[in-house]
């Protein structure tokens, strides 16, 4: 239907877990699987004005998530305790699908708090979220919050070291 058209969007959600090792092998492997398949389908389906293009949302507070976080305290609790609402990445759609130039975003991985910056929307309880390419957050993360809070959240980290970083070759 979307080929007949000559338009259409599709979204796919996955996450940093294809790149490099999170939680366990079946969800990198799947994740990994969903990235590939993104940028596959990106490649056949731009000849024809379809967009492809994954979206990575932040750590999201999910209820299983808020049931671990008040119960216990795990290595991963720090990640989610300025995590992103489950309707974030709702909002994160409804941006990329009203963007009448979303063809040239397709075969990318976009992050959710980068697209709610560019969109100019917020999670629901107002706050902006961060990027994990930002070096201020990952600064925080790894403790240095005093340095962190030197540096201004629009420095990322490029995506071609990610790239590099990520690549197995």
């Amino acid at each position: 239907m979307m080929c007949e058209r000559k338009e259409g969007i599709i979204i796919n959600i996955s996450s940093p877990g294809g790149l490099r090792y999170l939680f366990n092998v079946a969800y990198g492997v799947g994740k990994a699987a969903v990235d590939k398949m993104s940028a596959d389908m990106a490649m056949e389906l731009k000849g024809v004005g379809v967009t492809c293009l994954t979206l990575y949302p932040g750590a999201v507070v999910t209820e299983n998530i808020e049931h671990i976080l008040a119960t216990e305290k795990s290595k991963v609790s720090k990640a989610f305790m300025n995590g992103e609402s489950c309707e974030f990445s709702g909002k994160a759609v409804v941006a990329l699908a009203s963007d009448s130039n979303i063809i040239n975003k397709t075969g990318q991985i976009c992050m959710c708090a980068e697209i709610a910056q560019e969109y100019g929307f917020k999670d629901i309880d107002g706050t902006q979220k961060a990027s994990f390419r930002q070096v201020n957050y990952l600064l925080d993360y790894a403790g240095y919050s005093r340095l962190a809070a030197w540096v201004p959240s629009f420095i990322k980290v490029p995506r071609f070291i990610i790239a590099m970083a990520t690549s197995r070759f």
